[in-house]
């Protein structure tokens, strides 16, 4: 076989594969990270939405601190105490999850709190949420 026969072989097949090495199919996530953190903050604002004291509780580390612009609670039980008070104050208040990103151990949330008020309030807010083993450790609240 001459070299020109050669490549008009070889070019179709070439350029074929070419074609779909352009558009690999997705590779399986090799990241240091799990998604259990996306999960666990997903779970996180869903049960915060159905303002569920002991659902919270049930993910918080018995250690977990809550830190915002107001106030400062930690452990298990102030925290959730510290959220009952928001739902009695606020009693239509619900979390508007703009975007979510995740690192090992930590999550943030772009987040709208809708008080659902008369005003039609809504707070521009990002929770960092720390997370180990399963539980939220913390949770940082900035306004803005």
């Amino acid at each position: 076989m001459v070299k020109s026969e050669l490549r008009v072989l070889i070019r179709p097949a070439c350029t074929r594969f070419m074609n779909d090495c352009a558009t690999p199919p997705p590779k399986k996530s090799t990241s240091f990270f799990s998604r259990q953190g996306m999960e666990l903050a997903n779970t996180y604002f869903d049960t915060w939405n159905k303002h569920d004291l002991e659902g919270l509780r049930g993910l918080f580390h018995e250690d977990v601190a809550l830190r915002d612009w107001d106030v400062e609670k930690f452990g298990a039980n102030e925290v959730v105490e510290a959220n009952g008070g928001i739902f009695e104050a606020v009693p239509n208040i619900q979390i508007e999850v703009l975007k979510i990103h995740e690192s090992t151990g930590v999550v943030s949330a772009e987040i709208l709190v809708h008080l659902n008020n008369e005003a039609k309030d809504v707070l521009k807010v990002v929770d960092i949420i720390e997370h180990s083993d399963g539980k939220i450790t913390a949770v940082r609240a900035y306004k803005g």
